[in-house]
């Protein structure tokens, strides 16, 4: 019996591994930063986690720029002082109530908007 010189990989797993290997190389961590005790400084996982608001307004810098977020370049990255953010959200659902903008969520509809989520923060 001859052998095939022919080398098969299984690629499932080698794109896989790549793809865990490209994550792993380009993750922001939270060691990239030190912080000064005290410091409200978030990146945009942990705002959007502490907000309740969608990671994308906080991650996509178009969406950033137009919603007038307020954050800080610390190098590379971009960090949120907890307080600014939760000021703004105030100042944005002020502006919405403003303008006669109702944010009352419809119970047949499977998702909040912007506005709704900003409404649902805690004071």
């Amino acid at each position: 019996m001859k052998m095939s010189k022919r080398v098969v990989y299984p690629m499932d797993e080698v794109l896989d591994f790549e793809s865990q290997a490209l994550r792993a190389s380009t993750r922001e961590s939270a060691g990239d930063v030190v912080r000064p005790n005290g410091s409200n400084l978030m990146d945009p996982r942990e705002i959007a986690h502490v907000t309740g608001l969608p990671l994308y307004i906080f991650s996509h810098k178009q969406k950033r720029d137009s919603l007038g977020v307020p954050h800080r370049r610390v190098q590379k990255l971009i960090r949120f002082d907890r307080n600014e953010v939760k000021a703004w959200a105030r100042r944005w659902l002020q502006d919405a109530r403003d303008q006669g903008t109702d944010a009352k969520a419809d119970p047949a509809v499977q998702y909040r908007s912007l506005q709704q989520a900003l409404a649902s923060l805690p004071a």
